[in-house]
């Protein structure tokens, strides 16, 4: 008796245990019917089947907030909808989702201070995001010229969206939507200007994924801060003549790491012809480093067509060649394409952005040059 009384006991404290060491997500997704829900973090997945809309799950708590993802399926073949997942975070609270299916990645989750502020951030944004959502859709479509306009229109949108999502972080530097932000708009500002945002935030996040992987990009974009030397390189061009950066000095210099395989590098193309003509008589002059996917000759092959159709007029290396001597996308930590990196009159660092669609590089030559 004693013994089975022992057990129970044991039995009752790992339930207990368990209890506490779950929490629970409850929601109602409207249109959801019977189909299924999905949680995910730290390579742990959970599912759990709804019931007229509604459904329950537990999941492992957290000690510090974790992010998650919720997804749905399409309850007709068991894939994913064709949407953007619903990110929210994992602590120690039990949560409420409330949605609709056709919108479920701007549901509400609350239930804790960090959902909280994510439900927010995703209310105040929700006619951006929806409208990017649907031009995304418009990307695909067969006719040209239904596809250019929403990639036309998207650039506005993507606009609207940053300086939105600035403003955001400026006015609630205590929030963990603003560190999840920040984290995804890492193309949206300038590699001095992005650590500047980091550092304006809390440091109550600062041991979070999202925190320690923008803490890694800025330390891993360190040996080309701004106010530090470039590292000078010599390369040939495309018509074999020996290019020297040291020999540049007296300009502002621009390099531009890019692809002939690089959609967003060519499309930031037509702007840079506008700023050259613009500066060029000023003392400005791009230095375009390609790196290639094809191998030997047809690397060669493709980055020369790009340069003729484009009609891209500047200094061109292509960084594939004697790349085993000196490889420039390695020794300047080229992590993205395009990459575009400014140079003052000294040879130091001035600005280094890896997007297309902001006016940094615009605002800093008419600073420089504008005189």
């Amino acid at each position: 008796m004693k013994k089975t009384i022992l057990v129970l006991t044991i039995l009752f404290i790992n339930l207990t245990a368990f209890a506490q060491d779950s929490l629970t997500i409850k929601g109602v997704i409207k249109g959801l019917g019977n189909d299924n829900v999905f949680v995910g973090f730290k390579g742990s997945n959970y599912k759990a089947s709804a019931n007229n809309d509604t459904f329950l799950l537990k999941v492992k708590k957290q000690l510090f907030p974790t992010d998650a993802v919720f997804n749905i399926n399409t309850g007709g073949n068991g894939g994913m909808l064709n949407r953007q997942p619903l990110n929210f975070v994992i602590g120690q609270s039990d949560l409420t989702v409330e949605g609709t299916k056709e919108d479920y990645y701007l549901a509400s989750i609350t239930g804790d201070k960090e959902n909280n502020e994510l439900t927010v951030y995703r209310k105040s944004f929700s006619e951006i995001i929806k409208k990017q959502t649907s031009l995304r859709e418009l990307y695909q479509n067969p006719d040209k010229e239904v596809s250019k306009r929403a990639l036309e229109e998207s650039k506005i949108v993507f606009k609207a969206e940053m300086q939105k999502e600035k403003e955001y972080l400026k006015k609630y530097p205590d929030s963990y939507a603003s560190m999840f932000l920040l984290y995804r708009m890492e193309r949206k500002f300038t590699a001095g200007d992005y650590e500047k945002a980091y550092n304006s935030l809390t440091s109550r996040y600062k041991t979070t994924a999202p925190a320690i992987e923008i803490a890694k990009r800025i330390r891993d974009l360190q040996p080309t801060a701004a106010g530090k030397q470039a590292m000078n390189f010599i390369k040939k061009d495309k018509d074999g003549k020996e290019i020297n950066l040291e020999n540049f000095k007296g300009k502002l210099v621009l390099l531009d790491f890019w692809g002939s395989w690089c959609g967003p590098c060519r499309a930031s193309h037509p702007h840079l012809k506008e700023l050259y003509s613009k500066y060029k008589d000023k003392g400005f002059e791009i230095i375009a480093i390609a790196q290639e996917r094809a191998p030997g000759d047809e690397a060669r092959n493709k980055w020369l067509e790009a340069i003729k159709q484009d009609d891209i007029n500047w200094v061109h290396v292509l960084n594939n060649e004697e790349k085993q001597k000196l490889d420039l996308v390695k020794t300047y930590a080229i992590k993205a394409f395009p990459t575009k990196i400014l140079l003052d009159k000294n040879g130091k660092f001035l600005m280094r952005i890896s997007a297309s669609a902001t006016d940094d590089l615009d605002q800093m030559l008419k600073k420089e040059l504008d005189n």
